[in-house]
């Protein structure tokens, strides 16, 4: 946990992100009920490694905390319903 605190800090002090952590596998899902043959019937997602998502994750949970969305805004927030 040290080395791994380390390194995130030290990416966080130069802004050096690891160039292996920006590759991604990308696949795509067969959206539900449609033409497994066409394009626009396949969703991509990409798949990251498990480090670079910790990495982003915590990013974004120090984001939060210091970010006041707008009271206008209803989508993508946490313990808010849209509808």
């Amino acid at each position: 946990m040290v080395a791994m605190t380390r390194l995130f800090n030290g990416i966080l002090r130069t802004g050096n992100f690891l160039g292996c952590w920006k590759m991604g596998r990308d696949i795509a899902i067969l959206k539900a009920g449609k033409d497994s043959r066409l394009a626009s019937s396949q969703r991509p997602i990409t798949l990251l490694t498990h480090i670079a998502k910790l990495f982003e994750h915590i990013i974004l949970r120090h984001l939060h905390r210091h970010l006041i969305p707008r009271q206008e805004q209803f989508g993508f927030r946490s313990e808010q319903r849209s509808s």
